[in-house]
């Protein structure tokens, strides 16, 4: 199997959406500081609130892309495709090596979740916390699939 037959497309692509909405959103947050003069605790604008919740939607999409390569991947690579639980595709990518910590994706699955069954204040702005992680770990875990599918079989 190489790199062709599983495509990355779609995932590097929203990686890089995901990123540039994070540094947008990061200068955003610099203006708005700089406009208000408040440096001790960042003001969220309508427009900040609307930025923040792109990028969860953002977040949302890329997860379900990384979810969706990972178990394409066990499936083709390694032959693995059964799963009694829905956590079990992170343990199992976290024993093949295409993630590196299983919890930490049981956790952005959960959060995923909650995002996006319901809209509360309070779970947006603990998903928010993690994004800067997720997007290191998504990166992560893409060229832990790219370098596995590239591997001689």
């Amino acid at each position: 199997m190489t790199v062709q037959d599983i495509s990355i497309a779609a995932l590097s692509k929203a990686i890089i959406a995901f990123s540039e909405g994070m540094e947008v959103y990061s200068q955003s947050l610099a203006t708005e500081a700089r406009i208000n003069d408040d440096t001790s605790e960042p003001y969220l604008s309508k427009v900040g609130l609307l930025m923040r919740d792109g990028l969860i939607q953002r977040f949302e999409f890329t997860f379900d892309l990384a979810r969706k390569l990972t178990k394409r991947t066990l499936l083709e690579i390694f032959q693995r495709d059964e799963y009694d639980y829905r956590n079990d595709i992170w343990r199992e990518a976290a024993r093949y090596r295409l993630i590196a910590n299983a919890e930490d994706w049981i956790k952005y699955h959960d959060q995923r979740n909650l995002t996006s069954h319901s809209y509360d204040e309070l779970i947006s702005d603990e998903v928010f916390t993690d994004l800067e992680n997720f997007l290191r770990d998504v990166r992560d875990c893409l060229q832990r699939i790219v370098h596995e599918t590239r591997k001689p079989k």
